[in-house]
């Protein structure tokens, strides 16, 4: 765990609650994390591939109209922030799972997924770094 770990993950637990609250991820909340994956895959390529694996399949079902703009920059993100294409794609699957447990559980078709990529990625970066 490194000092910018409590900045960062206050800033994600602030866009989950938003989504979750609104529906909605604004760009006000999400370009900061847009830029600094910008910002370290200039450093490290590997950031931006993993941002774009995990934005990938959230593209497509935006084309779809199947979910936001906003979970696809978010995936972008978070999938960055892996900085690992395999985890990068765990996180998209376990998304994925936890927004089916939680449409069970609710008895809901239409749920937010900001907060299940946000608690996704917060537990794999839990348990691999």
């Amino acid at each position: 765990m490194t000092l910018a770990t409590i900045p960062v993950g206050l800033w994600l637990s602030a866009i989950a609650v938003r989504d979750a609250r609104t529906r909605r991820i604004t760009n006000t909340l999400l370009w900061p994390g847009v830029v600094a994956v910008a910002g370290m895959g200039v450093a490290s390529p590997a950031v931006i591939v993993a941002g774009l694996i995990a934005a990938s399949p959230y593209l497509l079902a935006w084309l779809l109209r199947q979910c936001g703009g906003g979970d696809v920059k978010l995936a972008l993100v978070v999938g960055g922030l892996t900085a690992d294409w395999v985890i990068a794609m765990l996180v998209v699957l376990l998304a994925a799972i936890l927004s089916a447990i939680a449409a069970l559980v609710a008895r809901s078709s239409s749920l937010p997924h900001g907060p299940a990529l946000v608690g996704a990625t917060a537990l794999l970066l839990g348990v691999t770094h």
